[in-house]
């Protein structure tokens, strides 16, 4: 149901697509991707990346083409280990850290947050680069399930993705905030009590025309029959 959704398809497997691999970066990779950020941030916006490589390098992934070469990047953690010192130097950790006291998770729920990706030629736009980056974290969904809830995501300029994050259940935060001077949108996808399963479920069931809503519900203690909502007697419910 994703692959057959047309906005999704696009983001996430474009019809200008090419081979890349997505790795955790090496140390020989730092010049590329320093490189690479100080090209399309901001001064600022580039040593907030900075602090990320040398604080949490292993969020740091790599994108590489058919020689190896690195020709783009992926920031990827786990909210709990972003490390406090990075809520203070990233404008965009310190927005999502407020959003999470906001709307708390369940307990034993946990957060990953993409921060960034770049493309060589194209910035963070649509590209091979940018859909394998997607792509990867992915992966990521499936091994932090059933305990993943929520995904941060952040990006400058989100219109060539909208129809796609609308699509996928992505809310955007009420304002942009800067980094460097520029304007930073941010967005999170909460997955809901069940996960990367209830998550699907719920676009598969929208792709279908169909509701989410169970067959039997124990909170009003209705039944679905027929496409409406018929509510039980204590009896009939208890049989």
């Amino acid at each position: 149901f994703l692959i057959d959704n047309p906005f999704v398809r696009e983001a996430m497997f474009p019809a200008t697509a090419h081979a890349f691999s997505v790795e955790r970066s090496r140390e020989e990779d730092c010049e590329a991707l320093r490189a690479l950020w100080h090209e399309f941030e901001t001064p600022e916006g580039a040593s907030v990346l900075d602090a990320w490589l040398r604080l949490r390098p292993d969020a740091v992934r790599s994108v590489r083409d058919r020689t190896g070469a690195v020709v783009g990047c992926s920031i990827v953690a786990e909210w709990r280990d972003i490390p406090p010192s990075l809520e203070r130097a990233d404008p965009v950790v310190a927005a999502w850290s407020r959003h999470a006291a906001r709307h708390p998770l369940p307990p034993g729920q946990r957060t990953l947050t993409h921060r960034r990706w770049l493309a060589a030629g194209t910035g963070e736009g649509p590209s091979g680069v940018q859909a394998a980056a997607l792509l990867d974290v992915k992966r990521d969904y499936f091994r932090l399930r059933p305990h993943l809830g929520r995904l941060y995501l952040g990006v400058r300029d989100p219109r060539p993705f909208l129809d796609a994050l609308r699509t996928l259940g992505f809310r955007p935060f009420d304002e942009p905030i800067e980094v460097g001077g520029e304007p930073f949108h941010l967005a999170a996808l909460d997955f809901g009590p069940d996960s990367v399963d209830g998550w699907l479920n719920r676009i598969a069931a929208a792709e279908l025309g169909e509701s989410v809503q169970p067959f039997l519900d124990d909170r009003d203690r209705s039944v679905d029959v027929g496409g409406a909502r018929i509510p039980l007697s204590p009896l009939e419910f208890g049989v």
